[in-house]
C-alpha cells in the first residue's frame, strides 16, 4: 500500500442450494446472478423473471434507448434494458442460453423464425416474440399467463388469468400463430415427461 497502488479486495457469496427451489430461492438466485454478470454494482436495475411476469414491452424512450416495460400481477416496471435480453438473462441463469432454447424450438417445431422460449422447463415458463427478437424493441408475451385474446380492430386484445388487458400493436392472425407454437412446445415438453 505504501506505492500509492490501489487497494482491492474480493468478495465472495456463498448460498446454499437446495433440490427444490422456491420461488423465493430462485428470484433471489437469479438476482445474484445478474449482480454478478453486471460487475456487482448495487446501482444496477435488475428484474427476476416468474410466474407472476406477464408481459414484457420494449419502449423507445425520446433519447432513442430501449426500455422495458414490465406488466406483473400486480404492478408495472420500467427497466432500463431490452427485453429480448431479460429473457436471455432467464435462460442462462437456469442453466442455457436464449440461442440454445431457440435452436430446441426450432427443432421441435420445425419452424426457423419468432420461436417461442422455454426459459424454465420444470414450471414449463413459456414467452413467445411478438417480431422478430432482432429489432432491438421486440417485446415478449407469458404464454402462461394467457387465459383469451381477441381481435381489436387491426390490433388484438389479450386477457390474462388475473384480470388484466392489454392491447397490442399486432394482427389477430400473427398472434394466434405465435401463441399456438407456444402451445405446441408446451404440448411437447409436456408428453416428453410423461414419457420418462
Amino acid at each position: 500500500l505504501g506505492n500509492g497502488n490501489e487497494f482491492r479486495s474480493k468478495i465472495y457469496l456463498f448460498f446454499p442450494i437446495r433440490q427444490n427451489l422456491t420461488k423465493f430461492d430462485k428470484g433471489t438466485c437469479y438476482t445474484m446472478a445478474q449482480f454478478i454478470k453486471k460487475g456487482g454494482n448495487f446501482m444496477e436495475e435488475l428484474y427476476s423473471i416468474n410466474e407472476d411476469t406477464l408481459f414484457l414491452e420494449g419502449v423507445i424512450d425520446d433519447r432513442g434507448r430501449v426500455l422495458t416495460k414490465i406488466y406483473e400481477q400486480d404492478k408495472v416496471l420500467k427497466l432500463e434494458d431490452t427485453p429480448t435480453n431479460i429473457i436471455r438473462y432467464g435462460c442462462e441463469y437456469f442453466g442455457s442460453t436464449l440461442e440454445g432454447r431457440q435452436k430446441g424450438a426450432m427443432s421441435l417445431l420445425g419452424i426457423k423464425h419468432k420461436v417461442p422460449v422455454m426459459v424454465e422447463g420444470s414450471m414449463e415458463l413459456i414467452f413467445f416474440p411478438m417480431c422478430s427478437p432482432r429489432i432491438r424493441d421486440c417485446s415478449w408475451v407469458c404464454f402462461n399467463n394467457i387465459l383469451n385474446y381477441k381481435r381489436n380492430g387491426y390490433d388484438t386484445e389479450v386477457l390474462f388469468k388475473n384480470g388484466q388487458k392489454i392491447i397490442l400493436n399486432i394482427s389477430y392472425g400473427i398472434f394466434e400463430n405465435q401463441y399456438m407454437r407456444a402451445t405446441k412446445l408446451k404440448m411437447v415438453n409436456t408428453l416428453r415427461k410423461l414419457a420418462k
